[in-house]
């Protein structure tokens, strides 16, 4: 589940399977979303554990994960992410969720997908 009404996290959602995703608009108001929430067989994570937990999941994010499993160890993945949660609707999220979208695009086109 995501903000559906942030442009960064609509792009970050764009590297994933659409079939498996959940707009926050599409169950309630975005703005009472506590963070990315992913919810799976094993449970539910919210934030940057969610994020964490995709990224082991999902082959186009695998690169991230080395820099994730690093934030996480030294106790910066909490706060960068809610940093950025704070800062969602910025122009600093716009330029992020652009870097985003060229990785995603980049890296879609090297597997083949569209």
């Amino acid at each position: 589940m995501y903000d559906d009404t942030c442009r960064l996290c609509s792009v970050s959602a764009g590297a994933l399977d659409p079939s498996e995703l959940v707009r926050a608009s599409e169950v309630g108001d975005p703005s009472g979303l506590e963070g990315v929430i992913l919810i799976t067989e094993s449970g539910k994570y919210v934030g940057f554990d969610a994020v964490l937990e995709i990224a082991k999941r999902k082959e186009n994010l695998f690169p991230l994960l080395p820099a994730l499993l690093f934030l996480q160890v030294t106790g910066l993945g909490n706060l960068l992410y809610r940093a950025v949660a704070e800062r969602r609707h910025s122009r600093a999220a716009d330029f992020l969720a652009s870097l985003i979208g060229v990785f995603t695009r980049t890296s879609r086109s090297r597997t083949g997908l569209s």
